[in-house]
């Protein structure tokens, strides 16, 4: 016990808590002095607070967000200011928009290079993948293969065996890489690979991986000839910056093979431990001319991160692999100035003729989707969606059961998965229609994070996406509106649950 202390007191997940809780403390230090001047304090701020609603409500954003942000300010006008000062404005540096305005101009480029399958009858379809193309320049493509993987250890299986068949380069990024034995089969993996001559280059997220990342890790990499790229690497400085985070689960192997979808790597995702239950996760493999989408966001981060400038070409494969359907992999960010997993999914859910089914840990909607939802059952479309049991974040979860009730009134049929977390992200539709990928039904993931996913028409692995869902659903207990009714009747925690709600844009 006193070694882990020694050990928590030590590390660099203390002296970063540490060094901001002490410029909180002089935030409401500050709070406190100017409150005393008490008159003066009320007009000045209030006043402060008022130019600063205005400024919100003219920003181009979710509408959810600004009203957290306002109720903020009016509520505690200088914590509400100063804090949105500091978190909420979602500003870019000069340096940052003009690394942006690269990578932006190289995926132009790409794009020309790789114009995909355009060919879509399905005029649907085609809406979307025109979407997509616009905004995001990322071809749809056929002659690729998709299998999808799930559970973890289903995709952990797989993941191996292709990574020892790696002949030219593997590349790695993740929102988490904890130690364990699900790292070190790959580590060894990886090491072994070096030394025959393969390149290997892992981008991990600073913040999802500060908990439990040893000192020693990066040093460690490098010193076995992996190369390896921080994403926004963490300063003990209260900033909005620290909201922006690599959510992707990315694997590309020789430019053919890639695997992108929600498990991490840590040993929870693979069962190896069960700190909420079972886990239950979801992964695609691509093989074959897609894996070029998922190559392009790789190496697009790794530029990002590292400014070191790489040739597309380079690392492209050529394995043409004939096959069903087509797939378009697309990444999503806070900085491309849309909204491109949200408008997927309200496109795929307003568009559904027979069923939606859901996947997801988190449900924190904003108005389009939960409006879309609704009108969707109400239409008669069979909408069902799947969220965990056993939650790994409580007030996150207490936020999700507050949808259920609407929900359900509307038609929507809600499962909790019993035999523990489902950390699955994915959408399906109509036997034609499906993405899976890193994204959560949150704001976090929707307008914060950059995220990766694979949208699927009529390929093989959409029936394999519907398969599991029914399946889960069997393992899963369906939420009536008598069970909402019965959860809601301590007054204390409705009125808690409507605080959590009003705020969840900023959780």
């Amino acid at each position: 016990m006193i070694k882990r202390i020694i050990k928590f007191l030590t590390s660099r997940l203390f002296l970063i808590m540490f060094l901001m809780f002490i410029q909180l403390n002089f935030l409401m230090l500050a709070i406190y002095k100017i409150g005393e001047l008490g008159l003066v304090y009320y007009v000045v701020f209030n006043s402060i607070g008022s130019l600063f609603s205005f400024s919100i409500m003219n920003r181009d954003f979710n509408p959810a967000y600004k009203i957290s942000w306002i109720i903020a300010i009016i509520a505690v006008p200088f914590v509400g200011v100063v804090f949105y000062a500091i978190f909420g404005r979602l500003k870019m540096g000069k340096k940052t928009i003009k690394r942006i305005n690269q990578i932006t101009e190289n995926s132009r480029k790409f794009y020309n290079d790789n114009q995909g399958f355009n060919d879509f009858e399905n005029s649907s379809f085609k809406k979307i993948h025109n979407y997509l193309t616009n905004v995001t320049y990322m071809p749809a493509w056929n002659n690729t293969r998709t299998k999808f993987l799930s559970p973890g250890e289903d995709y952990f299986i797989t993941l191996l065996e292709k990574l020892r068949n790696a002949k030219k380069s593997i590349f790695l990024e993740f929102f988490i890489i904890f130690p364990g034995k699900m790292w070190d089969q790959i580590n060894e993996i990886i090491v072994e690979k070096v030394k025959q001559g393969v390149e290997v280059r892992i981008i991990y997220d600073d913040f999802g991986c500060l908990k439990k990342m040893k000192k020693d890790f990066k040093k460690n990499l490098i010193k076995n000839g992996i190369k390896v790229a921080t994403f926004n690497p963490l300063i003990p400085i209260l900033s909005i910056t620290i909201n922006y985070r690599d959510h992707r689960k990315i694997v590309v192997i020789d430019g053919e093979v890639g695997f992108l979808g929600g498990a991490n790597i840590g040993d929870e995702y693979i069962n190896i431990e069960k700190p909420f239950g079972y886990w239950k996760d979801s992964m695609i493999m691509v093989e074959g001319q897609g894996t070029i989408n998922l190559l392009k966001l790789f190496l697009q981060m790794w530029m990002f991160c590292t400014k070191e400038e790489l040739n597309y070409k380079d690392y492209q494969g050529n394995l043409s692999i004939p096959s069903n359907g087509q797939i378009q992999i697309y990444g999503d960010g806070p900085f491309d100035g849309y909204t491109i997993n949200e408008s997927i999914y309200l496109n795929i859910i307003n568009g559904a003729k027979k069923y939606v089914y859901i996947t997801t840990p988190y449900l924190i909607l904003d108005n389009e989707i939960l409006s879309a939802l609704k009108l969707s059952a109400l239409s008669g479309i069979d909408v069902r969606i799947i969220v965990p049991h056993i939650p790994d974040k409580k007030l996150v979860f207490l936020v999700t059961q507050s949808y259920y009730a609407e929900l359900i009134t509307a038609g929507v049929r809600i499962y909790e998965y019993l035999p523990g977390f489902i950390h699955a992200k994915g959408i399906v539709a109509d036997d034609e229609l499906g993405v899976v990928g890193s994204t959560n039904f949150d704001y976090r993931s929707l307008y914060l994070h950059f995220e990766s996913s694979c949208l699927l028409y009529e390929t093989d692995s959409i029936n394999e996406i519907k398969k599991d869902f029914l399946e889960t659903a069997t393992i899963s207990k369906e939420i009536y509106l008598d069970d909402c009714i019965k959860k809601n009747k301590n007054i204390f925690k409705r009125i808690f649950v409507s605080i959590l709600k009003a705020f969840s844009p900023m959780m």
